[in-house]
C-alpha cells in the first residue's frame, strides 16, 4: 500500500503510488547547493557542497515518510529514496567525485533500540546507484542523552559537539559524502565535520533526505 495515501500499489510502484510520488515536494535543483541549507553552516564550519532531496513541512507527506523510516521500521523508504537521490546526483560533480559515503552515526544504545541506523540505510541506497563505497566505521557516536528532536538550537549544539569521534580517514580519501536523514539546525552535521577534520582535512559534501521548511 502507498505509504502516504494507503491505496494499493500496482506492480511498477514502490513505497508510494505514482500520484503521491509526483506530488512530493522535491528539490528540483538537487545538484545545486541550496542557499537555505548552505546558510545553516555559515560562520560555523566549512562545507564544500550540500543538498537535500525533499522539503519537509509540519504535516506534509515528507514528514510522514521520515516518521515511517525512523520510528516504524520501514527501512525500504530510506533505501528507495537514497537510490533515487543517487540516480539524480550520479552525473553531477562534486557528488559523483566522492571517494566514500559516511553516514551520520547513531549511539550503540539507540541503534540497539531501533535495530538500524536510518542514515546508513539512506547511504546504502546512494551507494547502490552511485557505486561509491560506504565507510560506516570511520565516524562514531560515543554517547547520547535523549533525542535531538525537541531541543533548542543551542541545546542541540551543546549535546552534539563532544559526542562524535572520527577513528580514521585513509590518506587516499580526499572527498566525503556525509549523509543524514534530516538537517534541522545543522548541529549534528557540524559536530561530525569537526570530528572528521580533527583527523584529516578533506572536502566534505553534505546530503540529506529532507530539509524542514523555515519560516
Amino acid at each position: 500500500y502507498c505509504a502516504i495515501c494507503q491505496r494499493a500499489l500496482i506492480r511498477s510502484e514502490r513505497i508510494t503510488c505514482l500520484h503521491c510520488w509526483r506530488r512530493l515536494p522535491w528539490n528540483r535543483q538537487l545538484h545545486e547547493t541550496p542557499i537555505d541549507m548552505d546558510q545553516l553552516f555559515w560562520g560555523r564550519c566549512r562545507i564544500d557542497a550540500c543538498t537535500y532531496l525533499l522539503v519537509m513541512s509540519k504535516r506534509g507527506a515528507t514528514r510522514k515518510l521520515i516518521h515511517l523510516l525512523k520510528y516504524r521500521g520501514v527501512q525500504e523508504i530510506g533505501f528507495y529514496l537514497g537510490e533515487h537521490m543517487g540516480r539524480r546526483l550520479i552525473h553531477h560533480a562534486p557528488y559523483n567525485c566522492s571517494d566514500a559515503i559516511v553516514p551520520v552515526p547513531m549511539s550503540a544504545r539507540k541503534r540497539a533500540q531501533r535495530g538500524y541506523n536510518q542514515a546508513e540505510v539512506i547511504a546504502e541506497g546512494l551507494a547502490s546507484t552511485m557505486k561509491i563505497p560506504i565507510a560506516s566505521k570511520w565516524l562514531l557516536r560515543q554517547a547520547q542523552e535523549g533525542t535531538q528532536t525537541k531541543r533548542s538550537r543551542m541545546d542541540r549544539w551543546t549535546n552534539a559537539s563532544s559526542d562524535y569521534v572520527c577513528l580514521e580517514i585513509p590518506p587516499s580519501i580526499q572527498r566525503i559524502l556525509l549523509v543524514d536523514d534530516v538537517v534541522t539546525t545543522g548541529a549534528t552535521i557540524e559536530a561530525c565535520i569537526q570530528a572528521i577534520r580533527r583527523v584529516r582535512e578533506v572536502e566534505i559534501i553534505v546530503v540529506c533526505l529532507a530539509l524542514p521548511v523555515r519560516r
